[in-house]
């Protein structure tokens, strides 16, 4: 049975699941940022390494570099992680209404129910009561 809360509670569910799917784009590049991180830190102790091997060897200006683009890439991680709390949080609202709304349907298709039984049983006594008063 269709209800007056049908129609929200699918632009509720396809807000949420619009949601879910930024959230999951958030978290993917806050995986990724943590492997260039990895893979900058790493290059950074091969770099280290190199230098310790052949002291004529300078990588100051690249570790300093790399150092650089660490920071920059734990700034995109905060920044991320800002997105990625506010998309949970209404994720969280939506999630609530839609559990709401849904409630307001389940009512409204319980009270419909009684109404059409309310109405079939006074059929129903109108009917016996005519029979009664024919006899």
């Amino acid at each position: 049975m269709t209800t007056p809360y049908d129609a929200a509670m699918r632009q509720n569910a396809r807000a949420l699941n619009s949601l879910r799917l930024e959230i999951a784009q958030a978290a993917s590049e806050d995986e990724a940022l943590v492997r260039r991180s990895r893979a900058l830190g790493e290059d950074a102790q091969r770099a280290r390494a190199d230098q310790i091997r052949d002291p004529l060897l300078d990588t100051s200006r690249y570790l300093a570099q790399a150092a650089m683009r660490r920071r920059s890439i734990e700034r995109r991680r905060i920044e991320v992680a800002a997105e990625m709390e506010q998309l949970q949080d209404s994720a969280g609202s939506v999630a609530a209404e839609l559990q709401a709304i849904g409630q307001l349907a389940a009512t409204h298709r319980l009270k419909e129910a009684r109404r059409r039984s309310t109405a079939e049983q006074r059929g129903i006594d109108d009917r016996f009561a005519a029979l009664r008063t024919l006899r």
